[in-house]
């Protein structure tokens, strides 16, 4: 059975390492320690959504100037108080209304 996290798009990178944790815990035997992470991984893994906020995507959209990625970023970060960590500088239009960590 796989226990990896669900396709999709977003979540692509974690799927690939949990299949490279999983085989090379598999491959080195390490049966106890994948239960363990799967165990301690699988359960804490929650899907924010923007519930019924899909205007907020057009109205950030057309007023900061927003690719539809990066809106939809901004409306889950104000809707969950969350701090979006990035590299696109185009969040620099839309820093004063919600928490960015810029990596350099």
């Amino acid at each position: 059975m796989d226990k990896c996290p669900p396709k999709n798009n977003q979540r692509k990178n974690k799927r690939k390492n949990c299949r490279l944790y999983r085989q090379t815990l598999f491959r080195n035997q390490k049966y106890s320690l994948f239960n363990s992470f799967i165990n301690d991984v699988i359960p804490n893994i929650k899907v924010a959504s923007i519930e019924n906020r899909y205007s907020r995507l057009e109205e950030l959209a057309v007023r900061f100037n927003l690719d539809f990625d990066d809106s939809y970023q901004a409306v889950l970060s104000e809707d969950h108080n969350l701090t979006i960590v990035t590299m696109d500088k185009d969040f620099e239009r839309i820093k004063k209304r919600i928490r960015i960590k810029f990596l350099k």
